[in-house]
């Protein structure tokens, strides 16, 4: 008698074979394939699960942008990239804590300045990295936001507005 210990192996991205055959850019099998393949080493049983690729990224693409639009990124920031960012004396440390937010290592900022310092576009990378780790962002000022919950008086939305703004997982 044997003991199974049954792991995953790993989750391979492949394509799959109506992609294969067609050479496709885009998943036509338009489902979320899953090969399953099974491997045994000694007492244990590895199954290696392989899912489309094209399809892994159009899913991707798809939640992406979907987070974008319900985030309110101002449109003309959507495009930029860290990249595109010009980094200055003045704007380092911003930068610095703007990337330890990303990464979880800082809690929390507040980005201040004048007219054209870069405070909407660091906002907006800040955002759509969050966006990337699959959290729902609400990017917005605070008179925005009060501008939203005093029209929401008005047409009897309160409720959505505030659940909009409570059930987010990070506020920019």
């Amino acid at each position: 008698n044997y003991i199974w210990d049954v792991r995953t192996y790993a989750n391979i991205h492949k394509y799959c074979e109506k992609c294969l055959a067609t050479n496709s850019k885009e998943c036509i099998a338009n489902t979320n394939y899953r090969k399953v393949e099974y491997e045994l080493k000694g007492n244990i049983l590895y199954l290696i699960y392989s899912d489309c690729r094209n399809y892994k990224e159009k899913v991707t693409t798809e939640r992406t942008k979907a987070a974008l639009e319900f985030s309110k990124i101002p449109k003309m920031y959507e495009g930029k990239t860290w990249a595109d960012y010009q980094i200055t004396n003045d704007n380092n440390y911003a930068v610095a804590v703007a990337k330890g937010i990303v990464s979880g290592k800082c809690k929390g900022g507040y980005i201040f300045g004048t007219v054209g310092t870069g405070k909407t576009f660091l906002a907006s990378l800040i955002a759509k990295d969050i966006i990337a780790q699959n959290k729902q962002v609400v990017f917005g000022s605070v008179p925005e936001l009060m501008a939203d919950l005093k029209n929401s008086f008005d047409k009897g939305t309160t409720k959505e507005i505030l659940k909009r703004y409570i059930e987010a997982d990070f506020l920019v």
